[in-house]
């Protein structure tokens, strides 16, 4: 029988956020030719990979969403009454924050648009 440790699990996970992390890199250049360098983007990612990990989110869609969400709202818009503790809420699946997120960032967008 194979068995997998919970260490090795952890791995597996944060190498799967690192490929994500790579699409949404490269992604990033080749929509916008002037980005910065991969490096520098990496660099500047990094700590939202570092972010979703802390609240044991293993998703990349939701990955997605937190960069999209604090390249448009503001690196800490999850400190916002409720957000971080939604997050970190290990009874809430990663599915649910995913779908709760992109919604809010949608219903977001659409009150922008009324604004305009």
């Amino acid at each position: 029988m194979i068995e997998i440790r919970s260490e090795q699990m952890d791995a597996l996970e944060r190498a799967r956020l690192e490929v994500v992390l790579s699409k949404i890199i490269q992604q990033l250049q080749d929509q916008f030719p002037d980005s910065p360098p991969v490096d520098e983007l990496r660099k500047e990612l990094q700590p939202m990979v570092d972010q979703v990990s802390a609240w044991n989110i293993h998703s990349g869609g939701f990955l997605a969403l937190h960069v999209l969400a604090s390249k448009a709202v503001g690196a800490d818009y999850h400190t916002l009454p409720g957000f971080e503790a939604a997050f970190a809420d290990t009874a809430i699946s990663d599915e649910l924050k995913e779908e709760w997120l992109g919604a809010w960032l949608k219903n977001l967008q659409e009150s922008n648009k009324k604004g305009n």
